[in-house]
C-alpha cells in the first residue's frame, strides 16, 4: 500500500503542477477552450491535486485509522470524478477522455482494494 500511496501522490503532484502552469495544454486536447476564467478554475483544481498528493504521501506512515480515512476520501474523489468525466463524455461536452476514465478506474480500484484490506485488518 505504501508504494501505491507514493505513486498516487507523485501522479497527483504532476497533474497538479500541469494544471497550475499548463491548463491550456492539458484541456485543449479534450476540446475545452481555456479562457482566463477557466484557467483560474483549473489552477484551483491543480492546487487541490497537490494537496491530495501531500495527503497520500503522508498517509504512508499513518496508523490504520488514518489510512482508512485517506483511502476513503480518495475512493470518493475517484468515484465522483469518474461519474463526472463519463457524464461529460456521454453528453459530448468533452472528447479524448479515455485516459482520464482509465486513470480514475485504476486509481479507484486501487483505493477500494486497499480500503477493503485495511477495513478487514484485525490489527487496530
Amino acid at each position: 500500500m505504501k508504494i501505491f500511496l507514493a505513486i498516487t501522490a507523485i501522479i497527483s503532484w504532476l497533474f497538479g503542477i500541469m494544471l497550475l502552469f499548463f491548463a491550456k495544454d492539458f484541456y485543449t486536447p479534450m476540446g475545452i477552450p481555456v479562457t482566463d476564467q477557466f484557467n483560474l478554475i483549473a489552477q484551483a483544481e491543480g492546487a487541490g491535486l497537490i494537496g491530495l498528493g501531500v495527503f497520500n504521501w503522508m498517509a504512508r506512515n499513518m496508523d490504520r485509522y488514518g489510512r482508512i480515512a485517506i483511502l476513503s476520501g480518495n475512493l470518493l474523489t475517484q468515484a465522483i470524478s469518474l461519474v463526472l468525466i463519463v457524464r461529460a463524455t456521454s453528453l459530448h461536452i468533452v472528447s479524448g477522455t479515455a485516459f482520464g476514465i482509465g486513470t480514475h478506474l485504476v486509481f479507484g480500484a486501487g483505493f477500494a482494494w486497499f480500503l477493503l484490506r485495511e477495513s478487514r485488518s484485525a490489527n487496530p
